[in-house]
């Protein structure tokens, strides 16, 4: 019987091996690529949510379906972050839009996707996002799988 760590152990060879024949099938192609680490690649969905504890879990999920995904603390870093190309969504904290303007703040003069996750009814927060002219409405009461399911779909449909 084999053993989770083992199992880990021959998936990092095996991915090392696929990795190495594939430089070298490059290197004799004259092809140019680069491989890009999901940890220090540029996030895909940024999170400004106000409890940090919620981000932190949040983003796992995220990253455990495998979209690159970065917490923020506040809304300066945030606007600095989404004015990266590859970012394509952002989760923002109903706490952090009051009005339409802190929107479009995050947005940069381009399509952004911004969706307001809150503790309110989806009823009542779905008026608070038509409100400040966000894209989608989260309620932090459906489960984490569910909220990532959202944002899949978001990306999708962006």
């Amino acid at each position: 019987m084999i053993t989770k760590g083992e199992l880990k152990t021959v998936e990092q060879e095996t991915r090392l091996c696929w990795l190495g024949l594939l430089a070298l099938t490059a290197k004799a192609y004259r092809f140019h690529f680069v491989i890009e680490d999901k940890k220090t690649a540029n996030p895909a969905v940024v999170l400004l949510l106000d409890d940090p504890d919620e981000a932190a879990n949040l983003r796992d999920a995220i990253r455990g379906a495998g979209i690159v995904a970065e917490t923020v603390g506040n809304s300066q870093e945030a606007s600095a972050l989404t004015a990266n190309e590859n970012v394509r969504l952002l989760v923002v904290d109903e706490g952090f839009v009051k009005t339409a303007s802190d929107c479009w703040q995050f947005r940069k003069d381009r399509i952004l996707p911004v969706v307001v996750i809150g503790s309110s009814q989806e009823r009542e927060g779905w008026e608070r996002v038509t409100t400040v002219e966000a894209d989608a409405y989260l309620s932090k009461r459906t489960s984490l799988a569910e909220q990532v399911a959202r944002i899949k779909a978001m990306l999708r449909r962006y």
